[in-house]
């Protein structure tokens, strides 16, 4: 593991040096690849320091979120997104994974919520996001529907 990870900041390192991604993208994917080791509290330290550095921007927050949603902490991901994703932030992006979080978490009521906040502002995001959880002939526009009729 420790091999893996020291070729993985090596990489990341370099991608930063040559100006493919930013320190906070860094951030974020190295947090990403030691929460996919089940390294929390390294993940942890690199996403708390890339709030700081972009103090608690949004779209930060929104990477932080996906990265916890693509290790299947649906928990951590409700968590960050639920306190981003307001009505007054007017964002467009997260509501597909917040959502899905919220189905996740039996959490019934609100993933219908966001369900439809999310094909009706992104529905990219949400077919990209949402779709294995609807039949492959089923259109975003469908998702709310389908969902309500067979109570997913």
């Amino acid at each position: 593991d420790i091999i893996c990870v020291m070729n993985r900041k090596r990489v990341l390192d370099n991608a930063e040096k040559a100006g493919h991604i930013t320190h906070n993208e860094r951030l974020i994917t190295e947090g990403y690849v030691y929460l996919s080791m089940h390294q929390d509290e390294y993940a942890k330290d690199c996403f708390m320091q890339a709030f700081i550095n972009t103090k608690m921007a949004p779209n930060a927050r929104i990477e932080v979120a996906i990265a916890y949603f693509e290790c299947s902490r649906y928990q951590q991901t409700y968590d960050i997104l639920v306190n981003t994703l307001t009505d007054e932030a007017k964002l467009s992006d997260g509501y597909s994974y917040l959502a899905y979080s919220c189905r996740m978490l039996y959490r019934h009521e609100e993933f219908i919520k966001y369900l439809k906040k999310a094909c009706e502002i992104n529905p990219r995001e949400a077919l990209s996001v949402l779709k294995e959880l609807f039949p492959d002939d089923c259109q975003t526009e469908d998702f709310v529907a389908y969902a309500l009729k067979h109570d997913i």
